[in-house]
This record gives C-alpha cells, structure tokens and sequence, in this order.
C-alpha cells in the first residue's frame, strides 16, 4: 500500500505520474473471453473444474447449509448432472414441509451445476479458482418444486440439458452477457421419482470493465455489493450500521478466504482519518471519488467546507437508503452520480458549484485496483486540471498485484 499521505498534483502531469507508481494488473491475466468457435486449450483446467469432489468442497464451504444435509456431487458432463442427499437425521423427516425444503435445494443447486458445466469455457465465480476462462455468475430466478412423495433413503436429483439448449443460452450469453437456463430437474430415491422441479436460472458473463465505456446493470449491483462489504470491514458503528446484516455478512465471508482484506481496509482508513484530523481544516472543498458507504462526512467535515461524494448512480441511490435507515447522512454533502472511467465526468463536479481555485483535497480511496493503468492515468490528469490552487493535494492508496 503506498505509505504517503498525499502527493502533489500541481507540478505538471508527468511527475504526478511517476510519483503515484500506479499500476493495474493486466487484463488478460485474469480473463479469456468466451468463444463458441474455438473451443480453450486449458481442457486440464475444465476437467479439474467439473470434478464432482472439488465441486462439492467448494459449494459445501460456500453454503454451509449443503454441509448439514450432506449435498454431494455426483458426476457432472456437458449435458447432464446428479446430486445426492444422503439418509441423514438432517434431511429425511416424514414432515413434508422438512422434506419439501430438501428438495427445493437439491434442483436449485443441480441446475445451477447444470448450467454452468453446459457453457464450455467458463467457471464460476466464487466456486472455481481464476484461470483462463469467462468467469460467469449464476442466479436462481424461479425453482417451482412438485412434491410427490416422501422419501426414505438417499435421494438423487437430475437434469439433462438439450442440444439446442445449451446451444441457445451459449448463443445468448456471448451476445447479451446474460440468459436464462431453463431445467427440469427430476429427484428420485432409486427409481422411484418423489419430486419434480422446473428452475430457471439467470447467467450472467462477469466481464471486466471496458475503458471509456459505461458500467453495466451487473457491474453496478457488484459495485452496489462490494461498498456494502466494505463497510462491513469498518470497525466503527457508523459504517457497520450502513452496511446492514448484508453488508456485514458479506464482510465476513470474504474476511474467511482473504484474511488480509480487514487489515489492508482497516489501515487505509486510519490513515486518511489522520490526514482529515491533522490537516482537514486547510482544505475548503473534498471530493470523495467512488463514495460508496464512505462515513468521514459525518466526522470531519468542518464549518464551511463542501464536500462532494461521487459514485455510481445506483450505488449512491443504495447509499442514501442505507443511511436514511440510520438516521441521515451529513449535511452539506452533495452527492453526484457519475463515472469517473467516462470522459467529461468532472462537469457533475462544476454544474455543482466546484471551485478550482479553492484549496481541495481529492480522495481516491479503494479505486486504483478497479482500473486499468491507462484509465488511472487519465483520472489523474483530470484531476491536475481541476487543482488551480498550490495547495490542493491528492490522498489515494494503492495496492500490488501481488494482493490479487
């Protein structure tokens, strides 16, 4: 993480360059786009993906609910897959709402494998490693659940998925980003079928941010998502507040599989708040870029200064409803919905009543990851353009790639 305070962006663009020593990871180390006509060399990698055991470790950590009923993966192939729950005290009750309930995630989850496995050169977020593949993200949008019988024994669910099936939603996914996967999902104990169920399910390519172009409808609820989280890693009661039970159980996911994650937040945090302690009062304007649940408005804004938060429309809409829940967010602070990765997005600053010559601390906090190199560095010549005055000052933190 970059250990100064601030850096000085009135010297001419070239040394504020040099003296940030921002770099982005590239994109390509993370990212293959899906291609129906060639299929990926890395069949190693979607073989290891599809094995039954790693999906059920996997799927098994990430819904501690599939641990206590004992879900299994059986096999998984292009066209077809099975799971099993298993006769536990857990699972097998003669109440039918109890049993009911089992089956309901059973298809849920068979058809989710289902989907994913059917899209050659993909893995799925959160369940796969990264490699070179589409990531993908899959959310259930119907499970309609026909409860036959009760069962006694093991239970199985299946699904096969049609040729021109696969073929549809593999179409649709490269040319929109998202489909619905329709499935039938039967589950039977042996042969004996107990229940059916008719799941649709929304996929959705996790693509990466495309310089000069605007954020997606996905890419904004994962905006929405990680401000959420973030405030959930703050050890205050402002911001564990804002964060709500969902941002807080967001943060405790992700403090379990990236246990630096807390820390690296944590640190950053106490090092602007020294700066805004020690020096807020020298500056009579802050812009807070990509705000999110930011909560240093309602500590350190001082007696005639305006401060700007700038994000994402419907990341800022999410804020004012968070912090209404809680009570109101600081007063004088003027939110304005933008994206700073687009030309022209320091005109929301001006039609606002900006002053360029008015002494402004610029806040870049948590952002450099989110950029490619090339974006960060037009962010900061924007930024040299919008400092008139000798004694505005940029606070950013960045991190490595290596924290990737």
């Amino acid at each position: 993480m970059k250990s100064e305070w601030y850096s000085r962006v009135t010297d001419g663009h070239d040394d504020c360059a040099t003296r940030t020593n921002t770099f982005s990871v590239p994109l390509d180390a993370f990212y293959v786009p899906l291609d129906l006509q060639q299929a990926l060399s890395a069949e190693d990698t979607t073989r290891r993906n599809r094995s039954p055991a790693l999906l059920t470790e996997r799927l098994r950590e990430m819904v501690p609910l599939l641990r206590v009923v004992g879900f299994e993966v059986e096999a998984v192939s292009d066209s077809s897959t099975s799971c099993l729950v298993p006769l536990l005290a857990s699972t097998m009750n003669q109440n039918g709402t109890h049993q009911a309930s089992v089956f309901y995630l059973l298809a849920d989850y068979t058809a989710g494998i289902a989907a994913w496995a059917s899209l050659s050169g993909t893995y799925a977020v959160g369940v796969h490693d990264r490699c070179a593949a589409q990531p993908i993200q899959l959310w259930l949008k119907k499970n309609t659940v026909t409860h036959l019988r009760l069962g006694t024994g093991v239970i199985r669910g299946t699904t096969t998925l049609a040729d021109s099936v696969r073929q549809q939603v593999s179409q649709r996914l490269v040319e929109k980003g998202r489909c619905d996967v329709p499935a039938h999902v039967d589950i039977y104990q042996e042969n004996e079928l107990l229940a059916t169920a008719e799941v649709v399910l929304g996929v959705y390519c996790d693509k990466p941010r495309v310089p000069d172009r605007k954020a997606d409808l996905f890419q904004s609820e994962n905006s929405k998502l990680s401000a959420l989280m973030i405030a959930g890693l703050r050890n205050n009661p402002d911001s564990q507040a804002v964060a709500g039970d969902q941002g807080r159980a967001l943060a405790l996911r992700f403090a379990e599989v990236t246990p630096q994650l807390p820390h690296m937040i944590e640190a950053r945090g106490l090092h602007l708040q020294k700066l805004l302690q020690a020096q807020g009062d020298r500056f009579a304007q802050v812009v807070i870029l990509g705000h999110g649940m930011d909560t240093n408005p309602l500590h350190y804004m001082k007696p005639g200064q305006t401060w700007y938060g700038l994000d994402l429309r419907q990341t800022l809409a999410l804020r004012k409803k968070q912090f209404d829940l809680r009570g109101g967010d600081a007063q004088g602070l003027q939110l304005i919905p933008t994206d700073f990765r687009l030309n022209g997005w320091e005109r929301g600053l001006y039609d606002r009543g900006y002053q360029p010559s008015a002494s402004t601390l610029f806040v870049l906090e948590g952002v450099s990851p989110y950029l490619h190199r090339e974006e960060l560095e037009r962010l900061l010549r924007t930024l040299h353009g919008l400092c008139l005055n000798a004694h505005s000052r940029l606070w950013l933190d960045h991190v490595m790639p290596e924290l990737f």
